[in-house]
């Protein structure tokens, strides 16, 4: 069955977009991790209540569809509710919805709880289940996510230092600046001609605040041109990969 519903109003600022007036990537999964922070807030199982309880929440992936990017300077409905739970997963899906109530993108995410402590894998707890509305019994609709490949043969690489302003109120790397530095590696013929239309994210491990990283970069032209991205530490441990499909 699946959870309680949340959704908000959001106006997409000038500063969210890019040139072409476009949400930006990185903005877009920022509304997601919004709405889904105002909702455990609201349901009161927020950030105040896992520190309580000595637990995080851990993003493990996305799987997103672009129907249409949210422009400036229109006004947006993001939705969001928790669907099931499966062992150690629990997985929510996003929608964003125009003044004409008509989808234009949509998200399904897996998430894992670990304890503060010993960060081992924890089971949500059944009082999250009954605060989220939701329970280990799959709805009819399943959250699927696309396979990721390794990059193999990169055409690009690119260095960043992780700053201060990139890391989260726990002290990691806010999950939203990985796709920031993946968009920044991809060519720009690719990023100003073309259209984004998938996003595929899977979180490896957590950069730490003063590394430095790179981004490693491979272009594959099919139907659609599909960018494959490997996030590392300078010693080659991976922290992110992510696909891009471009239209």
């Amino acid at each position: 069955m699946a959870g309680i519903k949340t959704s908000k109003f959001y106006d997409i600022l000038s500063f969210y977009t890019d040139y072409k007036n476009r949400i930006t990537p990185k903005n877009l999964i920022g509304l997601f991790q919004e709405i889904a922070t105002v909702q455990s807030d609201e349901l009161k199982v927020g950030h105040k209540y896992m520190s309580n309880e000595d637990l995080l929440w851990v993003l493990i992936k996305y799987d997103i569809e672009i129907f249409r990017m949210p422009k400036y300077p229109e006004k947006i409905r993001v939705e969001t509710y928790a669907m099931y739970t499966r062992k150690f997963y629990v997985y929510r899906k996003f929608q964003v919805y125009d003044t004409n109530n008509d989808l234009i993108c949509q998200a399904y995410s897996a998430w894992s709880m670990v304890d503060k402590k010993s960060m081992n894998l924890q089971k949500m707890p059944v009082e999250l289940m009954k605060a989220y509305g939701c329970s280990d019994d799959r709805d009819e609709e399943k959250a699927e996510f696309e396979g990721l490949k390794k990059v193999k043969n990169p055409v690009i690489k690119k260095d960043f230092s992780i700053r201060y302003t990139d890391i989260d109120r726990n002290m990691h790397v806010n999950n939203t600046n990985y796709m920031s530095w993946a968009i920044n590696s991809i060519p720009k013929n690719i990023v100003i001609d073309k259209e984004l239309k998938k996003i595929s994210i899977l979180y490896r491990k957590e950069g730490k605040y003063g590394e430095d990283i790179i981004v490693e970069t491979e272009v594959v032209k099919e139907d659609m041109v599909i960018c494959n991205q490997d996030i590392k530490t300078r010693e080659g441990e991976l922290l992110c990969q992510i696909k891009t499909k471009w239209s």
